[in-house]
């Protein structure tokens, strides 16, 4: 098993739904069927997910096939798992110097705050490039795409931006610290946050 196949999902909502596609994915880049016979990779799914679980900060957490007394059954099928605002948090609460290397290159790829990102990226070569690569794309008009497709892409956005407030507000992130990282304005945030209000009532 020479091959090594990598799944990439960002993940808004953790709902059961998400979570069964996730496992499909990991399963769809083990195996492959190639001149007539089937082939296996060892496959890892890595998510990113715009959600974590109440009382728990772990950023990381990589689950692999066990049996019932915890021994690892292969290695072969890996899940990672990310849950940014935890990471968030983390940066929030502790400050940048509390973060890894490969924290910070993380938030440098996600946070739209393109000085908070170059920060963040810190000499990290691969972040640095990444970062100059989407604000040319952003600024040059003959790469995006058509109007339209531009107006729907921003309206998708909003709605994950607006998730995104949700999960942060639910993580305990300082309100002012998600301005600076999702833009909005902070009347906006404080709609979202009456809105949750009332939805709980």
């Amino acid at each position: 098993m020479d091959k090594k196949n990598i799944g990439l999902e960002i993940n808004i909502n953790n709902s059961i739904e998400q979570m069964e596609k996730n496992i499909y994915n990991i399963f769809d880049i083990y195996s492959e069927v190639g001149n007539g016979e089937l082939k296996y990779s060892q496959a890892i799914q890595l998510n990113i997910n715009n959600f974590s679980f109440k009382e728990d900060d772990e950023i990381v957490e990589v689950y692999k096939f066990r049996n019932e007394r915890g021994e690892i059954l292969t290695d072969s099928i890996v899940i990672i798992e990310i849950y940014v605002p935890n990471l968030i948090k983390k940066w929030q609460i502790k400050g940048i110097e509390s973060l890894s290397d490969s924290e910070k290159y993380l938030l440098a790829l996600i946070i739209p705050d393109v000085e908070m990102s170059l920060e963040l990226a810190n000499n990290n070569d691969v972040a640095l490039e990444y970062i100059k690569d989407a604000v040319e794309v952003s600024q040059n008009n003959g790469v995006l795409e058509a109007y339209n497709e531009e107006l729907r892409l921003k309206e998708e956005k909003l709605y994950e931006k607006k998730d995104f407030v949700i999960s942060m507000l639910k993580n305990g992130i300082d309100i002012d610290l998600i301005v600076r990282i999702t833009k909005l304005d902070i009347n906006e945030i404080n709609k979202i946050k009456e809105q949750m209000k009332s939805n709980s009532d």
